[in-house]
């Protein structure tokens, strides 16, 4: 599911392109999405059970749009790059037929070719 909604982006506005990743990576029993720059892009990965699986890779310029979108959701500076910064945000999410809150703590690391986000979720409900 992840994978397909990664080449149906296009579909998405950026803001419902990332409550549906944050979704399904929270469904599949995620503990944190991390979108790691390198010299090919930026990688998707995904930690379940202390094991990083990567899911996908954007291109730099095609990831900019949803830093920024992660940068205005956690409260974080949009023009700081050079520092480490630390945000939160909250999401609703469908689970067990009932709708339950989700906060996602954000870390936005500089790296040489742009930004490193780490994203942990953390269940309100526990």
């Amino acid at each position: 599911m992840l994978q397909q909604t990664f080449e149906n982006k296009d579909t998405y506005t950026e803001g419902d392109f990332i409550q549906e990743l944050l979704r399904l990576s929270y469904q599949v029993g995620a503990s944190d999405l991390h979108f790691q720059t390198e010299d090919k892009g930026v990688v998707t990965r995904l930690r379940k059970d202390g094991i990083l699986q990567t899911l996908f890779t954007f291109t730099h310029e095609e990831f900019q749009k949803y830093l920024m979108k992660f940068k205005y959701m956690s409260g974080v500076k949009m023009n700081v790059i050079t520092h480490s910064q630390d945000g939160r945000f909250g999401i609703q999410i469908k689970k067990d037929d009932e709708q339950i809150k989700i906060d996602i703590r954000a870390s936005f690391i500089p790296a040489l070719r742009g930004e490193s986000i780490v994203l942990r979720f953390l269940d309100a409900t526990k």
